[in-house]
């Protein structure tokens, strides 16, 4: 998520602010959230999930900001970029390899983070658990980031997240890193929580970089739409010689720091661009990507995906409609209250389901083959006859995808025309029992049940 190593760099720049949240509002990246909140209680990955201690811990946290006067706005990703494909196949076969990992371990709370996996089913139990408290939340059509943003903005606070693309957003008031050594909820002082505060005035400050190239550094650094691959020039032109006359990027320099010394000369490079460019900050943006690329690149490297990945961090006026246009109306609701799984956006905008990797017996097929049937029912509600890709795991080391036909339920011209999208909110009872008995192969059972009451 976000920039790679930037809250590293953000850390030893120690620029980070004191803050006690209290008597205001926050917005809250909900997937940062519960992503904290199962791992920092070291809940169960390995037997399907705790999901009555993260009801515990969700319940607390909520408990601990209504104590300190503190308003919650939750906002959920419903669904993914296209643009994000490749970043997302990525990170399913991480997981896989994630989960491998955590079925060879003894003890799966004390797991180091390049273990962690949440259980399939974390991100629903979440929403339940909010609607259960009363808590409101709002789920979008696509990636949350930029509402999220135009929220805060709007609302004059905070946002709350560990995504690394917070530094780069302009955000008035800032955000604070979600971790437990700068958000010490469960450690309330005179009525407030004690948090660290990073605001992106200080950071261009600090670095000397013009505030309008923040998202030309995030593109060309790397986030989950674009990366330069500079193979290693910027750090051979940009960082300063150490006391013996040695580059700081040497080949003894490696991991994260190698990558931290990529982000500083990234970062050197557009303080002594910025004088060269125009006033205005779009066209500051875009003549910026492209003497990156003129000096750096080749004449075959394409500018859109960097001038797309510097749109995202755009932090206008943003509704909270925003991917809904092709769904019908009663859809577009059932989204936004959270009602509807961000599946069902993937499916009908993408014609495509990622399926993620669970903590399984490897030796055996994927677990998500046993519901396959059901899926091929919920694709053929969704897409009609169009086929969907459906990404799995193929054995015990790598991903695959293939494509699944949908199923259609053996009914009536009459029946399968209140089936349709546009309307199937408005299916009767009995028709859509029909559907899911069909699905689930228990229609004969059912029926047979029926004639002896």
């Amino acid at each position: 998520m976000g920039v790679a190593k930037l809250k590293k760099l953000v850390h030893e720049a120690n620029i980070l602010e004191d803050f006690a949240l209290k008597n205001s509002h926050i917005v809250i990246d909900a997937s940062s959230l519960y992503y904290f909140l199962y791992f920092q209680s070291t809940l169960d990955q390995s037997h399907g999930g705790d999901y009555s201690g993260l009801k515990d811990e969700v319940c607390q946290f909520f408990q601990a900001l209504q104590d300190c006067g503190v308003t919650p706005h939750v906002i959920l990703d419903g669904g993914t970029s296209p643009e994000k494909f490749d970043n997302l196949q990525t990170r399913l076969q991480n997981k896989l390899n994630k989960a491998k990992r955590i079925t060879t371990g003894t003890n799966s709370s004390t797991l180091p983070g390049n273990r962690k996996i949440l259980p399939p089913l974390t991100k629903d139990v979440f929403k339940q658990i909010l609607t259960e408290k009363g808590i409101e939340f709002e789920q979008t059509f696509g990636e949350a980031d930029r509402r999220i943003a135009s929220l805060a903005n709007e609302l004059g606070c905070p946002v709350l997240s560990h995504d690394t693309d917070f530094h780069v957003y302009d955000l008035e008031e800032g955000f604070l890193p979600l971790y437990s050594e700068t958000f010490e909820w469960k450690e309330k002082r005179n009525g407030h929580i004690t948090a660290k505060r990073y605001r992106r005035p200080l950071f261009c400050r600090h670095f000397g970089i013009d505030p309008a190239l923040m998202p030309v550094f995030a593109a060309i650094a790397g986030n989950d739409f674009s990366r330069f691959n500079d193979q290693r020039k910027f750090e051979q032109y940009f960082l300063p010689k150490s006391s013996e006359g040695l580059l700081m990027s040497d080949s003894n320099i490696q991991g994260p720091q190698r990558e931290m010394n990529r982000l500083r000369a990234i970062l050197e490079m557009l303080r002594i661009l910025a004088p060269t460019l125009a006033h205005d900050s779009e066209q500051k943006q875009v003549q910026a990507v492209n003497e990156v690329l003129t000096l750096f690149g080749d004449e075959t490297m394409d500018d859109r995906p960097f001038l797309e990945s510097i749109k995202t961090y755009d932090v206008g006026p943003v509704a909270a409609e925003t991917r809904g246009k092709v769904l019908p109306q009663w859809m577009v609701d059932k989204v936004q209250e959270g009602k509807l799984t961000s599946f069902v956006t993937d499916v009908l905008h993408h014609s495509r389901m990622m399926l993620t990797p669970l903590v399984e017996d490897f030796s055996q097929p994927s677990s998500h083959s046993a519901a396959l049937r059901i899926r091929q029912f919920f694709y053929g509600l969704l897409l009609g006859q169009e086929t969907c890709t459906e990404f799995d795991r193929a054995d015990k080391k790598s991903m695959s995808h293939k494509k699944v036909r949908p199923v259609h339920p053996r009914v009536s011209e009459g029946e399968l025309q209140q089936l349709q999208l546009q309307h199937l909110d408005q299916a009767p009872e009995d028709l859509r029992r029909h559907v899911l008995l069909e699905a689930l192969e228990s229609l004969g059972l059912h029926l047979r049940t029926s004639q002896t009451t």
